[in-house]
């Protein structure tokens, strides 16, 4: 198994991820939790927000950490681009979803959103995959 890379430290961060933080609101306290995606880039994140916006994350954030070294706690999020990972902690974080990564992830965030249960995202990834088979259908 590889190290895990943490992407975004000494503000060595991939411009995807730079990009998400300009919408997190700068009075928010340091990050206390690590979201691992299957390149082994990661991003800092909150627990307090993820808790608060899925059931899962916050039952797996309530769980004590086997072999913890840091500080933060990790959670891997596997399975699905870097991308989508992203643009899912964006959903978390703001409600929102551009029709750009609606696009390119929806698939993907549907899936999130049903792993992790976030019933406002699934009906919005639902919405968008239906209107897009409908258009292609044509």
């Amino acid at each position: 198994m590889s190290p895990i890379k943490f992407a975004d430290e000494k503000l060595d961060t991939p411009p995807i991820t730079a990009a998400f933080f300009d919408h997190i609101p700068a009075y928010l306290p340091e990050h206390d939790v690590r979201i691992v995606t299957s390149d082994g880039l990661s991003f800092p994140a909150h627990s307090s927000i993820l808790g608060s916006a899925s059931p899962v994350l916050e039952s797996i954030l309530d769980r004590p950490q086997k072999h913890r070294r840091r500080t933060e706690k990790v959670i891997p999020i596997l399975g699905v681009p870097y991308d989508a990972v992203s643009a899912f902690l964006s959903f978390l974080y703001t409600s929102r979803c551009t029709e750009e990564e609606m696009e390119s992830y929806g698939i993907h965030l549907l899936a999130l959103s049903h792993v992790y249960s976030v019933p406002q995202l699934k009906q919005r990834c639902t919405r968008s995959l239906a209107k897009q088979l409908a258009i292609e259908n044509y």
